[in-house]
């Protein structure tokens, strides 16, 4: 397997997720189920990284990752899984695949690990909703690159954040990017 088979598999997962390429990081991003997706590719590695905002909930898990039952059931094993911490409120998981833990894993199981994940954070009490990292208020729907750190935003601040400047394209168009400006994801 070489990096453009990884590609190919980061490329599948994007698809089945709907994910957005963000041009200005190198990466895809989206949400699902509450819970931010970020999938990124290096010469070796697929990472794909579930992050949480609001309690650490690294504190939910008893030891170590072996909570996560149906992930672990699925074939990933707990060596492939790191902390991610994004922020001082953003926390999160990262499972990186090199060639030889896909082609074990299996291409069609891999693509499914994300469902199976976030079902087991579900079931630890991670909320099926994120509130908005900026009002607070209401259910974030969207995800936000804002110099280069990912945030959940409701439909009413992404507006403020495309009105204000602060987004280099749109939720449903790409008109350009630029280093430290945001990028929306719906």
């Amino acid at each position: 397997m070489e990096k453009s088979d990884i590609d190919q598999c980061a490329k599948l997962i994007a698809d089945q997720y709907h994910l957005r390429w963000l041009d200005v990081s190198r990466r895809y991003v989206g949400f699902h189920c509450g819970v931010i997706l970020d999938l990124v590719t290096d010469d070796q590695f697929l990472h794909l990284n579930f992050l949480v905002h609001g309690p650490d909930w690294h504190a939910l898990l008893k030891s170590d990752y072996r909570d996560l039952k149906e992930t672990l059931n699925h074939g990933v094993s707990d060596s492939w899984l790191y902390p991610a911490l994004k922020n001082e409120r953003t926390f999160g998981c990262r499972i990186s695949m090199n060639a030889d833990r896909i082609e074990r894993l299996g291409v069609r199981a891999l693509v499914e690990v994300p469902d199976i994940l976030i079902t087991d954070l579900h079931r630890l009490g991670v909320p099926a909703n994120c509130p908005c990292q900026i009002c607070h208020c209401s259910e974030a729907s969207n995800v936000t690159l804002v110099d280069y750190t990912l945030f959940a935003v409701c439909d009413q601040c992404l507006l403020v954040l495309c009105r204000c400047g602060r987004q280099s394209f749109g939720p449903d168009s790409i008109r350009g990017e630029s280093p430290g400006m945001a990028a929306c994801v719906r």
